[in-house]
């Protein structure tokens, strides 16, 4: 399991591509239970209804559709296994990383206007998945990293702003 963990560290720091993961059902199927894992511990720190449950289980379900949808556009469909375990692995690996941050978050108990450290990690968190979900889509499409990129920051912000329509934040 370590060198997996590893694999998925080295192409958040952009050594490694989706390319260098086995495409393998079973492999994806794991990094789908870790992420869920790793999700239940984040909604444990935060205390999360079921609704935000199921909204994550929607959320990766249309994300992954969307991959495979724009794989198919690039005709790089066979692709997909190997470049939905790299982009969930990841993901998991960042969630992670932002259990402590939003721990502390909630020990601080600041208002939600103010930027704290933790917030502001978790922003610079953010910035960093938005860079290496650029790089996997950019590798699986053998397309420039900016290509990749920009595809990712719109699905992002479109995603956002569905969310924010469908859900609005209650406060």
């Amino acid at each position: 399991m370590w060198p997996l963990s590893l694999a998925f560290v080295d192409i958040a720091l952009h050594r490694r591509g989706p390319e260098d993961l086995p495409a393998s059902q079973f492999l994806l199927g794991l990094v789908l239970f870790a992420y869920g894992v790793v999700t239940l511990l984040t909604f444990m720190v935060i205390s999360a209804t079921q609704a935000d449950v199921v909204l994550v289980a929607v959320e990766l379900a249309i994300d992954l559709g969307m991959v495979f949808l724009l794989l198919q556009l690039f005709r790089k469909t066979p692709r997909f296994l190997q470049t939905a375990t790299a982009l969930v692995g990841t993901g998991a690996v960042l969630s992670l990383i932002g259990i402590p941050l939003l721990h502390w978050d909630e020990v601080l108990q600041a208002p939600p206007t103010q930027l704290t450290t933790p917030r502001f990690l978790m922003v610079a968190l953010l910035v960093w998945s938005l860079d290496i979900a650029g790089f996997i889509v950019a590798k699986a499409l053998d397309k420039p990293y900016i290509v990749g990129l920009c595809i990712v920051v719109v699905y992002e912000l479109t995603s956002m702003s569905l969310r924010e329509a469908l859900f609005p934040a209650v406060g």
